[in-house]
């Protein structure tokens, strides 16, 4: 199949109160297929929003797009390869179909469509159902970690695992760190739990000046998809502050603090955030994350994807 380069496919031109979807068509193949749909911009047609790092643009990856090929890079294609898979294996697959994609969406090569789109973007992840955020494929040295810590955060959120149902979250995340402790084989576990999220925490997608944007403003919490494994947000972020040891995991600590203390200090405030006001209205979620972009970007030069 030869390569056809994106600044090549017929766009068909929005108007000022229009964006594009993608529905992606079920199927197992390595071939993805998508089309677009244009909606208005304030549309009630369900949809979801990727959050992902375009990744770099050696290698790229092909997909037909309204039966189309088109270019797209190869991070970009590994998020679509699973979003497919969730889509049509166990989910409301009419709320998931439709997905919005910046770098296919957007028209790239079209600058006053940029100018129009690329602004309205926490609009857009505002107004999705979910955010779906693609954290990149998982290496076979560290998919045993990354499984075990999928599995294990789901435990932290059932009562099925838990010594009492009195316990709290916070409280299960520390009493599997403590078996390890008195326990070898737990030790074992809690050292491969910790790899992953070490493993997670040195991904690109979460040195992004945009995560509290397009992960806070959605309607319900964030999903992180790591290859095939789906990581809960809230308990994810809990997992990774309550568990890190800072006498081992110093470098990983400075390294979020050192390179850009407001971008950790975003992941802070997104965390507390989400589970302390999650329940106030939309409107005043999205002004705060608002505000903290904004002084993201101020620091902007503190090299961002």
């Amino acid at each position: 199949m030869d390569l056809q380069p994106s600044a090549l496919f017929p766009y068909q031109s929005l108007k000022t109160d229009e964006l594009r979807l993608l529905l992606v068509k079920p199927g197992d193949a390595d071939l993805i297929c998508v089309e677009l749909r244009t909606v208005k911009s304030r549309t009630f047609q369900r949809f979801w929003a990727l959050s992902y790092v375009w990744g770099a643009r050696e290698n790229p990856a092909t997909i037909l797009l309204n039966d189309q090929p088109f270019s797209i890079t190869r991070n970009l294609y590994n998020a679509l390869y699973q979003y497919r898979r969730h889509v049509f294996d166990g989910y409301d697959s009419d709320a998931k179909a439709l997905l919005w994609v910046d770098a296919i969406c957007i028209n790239q090569n079209d600058q006053v469509e940029k100018s129009i789109q690329v602004p309205r973007m926490s609009e857009i992840y505002g107004q999705c159902e979910r955010v779906l955020a693609w954290l990149g494929p998982v290496e076979s040295d560290e998919g045993s970690h990354v499984c075990r810590l999928a599995q294990r955060l789901k435990h932290f959120q059932t009562h099925a695992y838990s010594v009492s149902e009195d316990l709290s979250e916070d409280d299960r995340i520390k009493a599997f760190t403590s078996s390890g402790r008195s326990d070898a084989t737990a030790a074992t576990e809690v050292e491969s739990v910790r790899k992953a999220l070490r493993s997670i925490g040195h991904r690109p997608w979460f040195r992004r000046i945009w995560i509290l944007q397009e992960a806070v403003l959605a309607k319900k919490q964030p999903i992180l998809l790591c290859g095939l494994h789906e990581l809960g947000y809230e308990i994810f972020f809990k997992t990774w502050v309550l568990m890190l040891n800072p006498s081992e995991d110093g470098q990983l600590l400075y390294s979020f603090m050192a390179e850009n203390p407001v971008r950790f200090k975003a992941i802070e405030l997104a965390y507390k955030n989400i589970l302390q006001v999650r329940s106030e209205k939309p409107a005043e979620e999205e002004e705060e994350a608002k505000q903290t972009v904004d002084q993201e970007k101020q620091v902007g030069s503190y090299g961002c994807s």
